[in-house]
């Protein structure tokens, strides 16, 4: 069965033969594709076989090569990483989005009609649980 990896902290001109002779030790590869920009680039091996993708992050994972940090190497399932990482683009955005300021009409907000006269709602009724 056909099984994928991802390949980061590569430098940003690394060439396609620089990876497929390094990962091409550890079996077949079916498809390589690299994107760079911003100074870094990352690329997915895909192997015919995935305990071939497997020794190769056994392997390879942590390995200092092409000049540059140490490689980040890890099985890919699908949208996610294997290891954890999150790897899409909506996974990042969620990441990097702002705190939730809380609304009225949050569920973690009561609204208290106590504090002043004639009940209505204003700032200072808004308060956390």
């Amino acid at each position: 069965m056909a099984a994928r990896i991802y390949i980061g902290n590569l430098p940003s001109d690394v060439r396609d033969s620089e990876v497929e002779d390094v990962f091409a030790r550890y079996g077949r590869i079916r498809s390589l594709d690299i994107k760079s920009g911003g100074g870094r680039a990352f690329a997915f091996v895909e192997y015919d076989d995935s305990r071939d993708a497997d020794d190769a992050v056994r392997a390879e994972d942590g390995r200092s090569r092409y000049g540059s940090e140490r490689l980040r190497v890890r099985c890919w399932e699908g949208e996610l990483l294997v290891a954890g990482l999150a790897a899409t683009r909506a996974a990042l955005a969620l990441a990097l989005r702002p705190p939730h300021r809380p609304s009225a009409s949050s569920p973690h907000i009561q609204l208290s009609n106590s504090r002043r006269p004639g009940g209505g709602v204003s700032r200072e009724n808004l308060r956390r649980r």
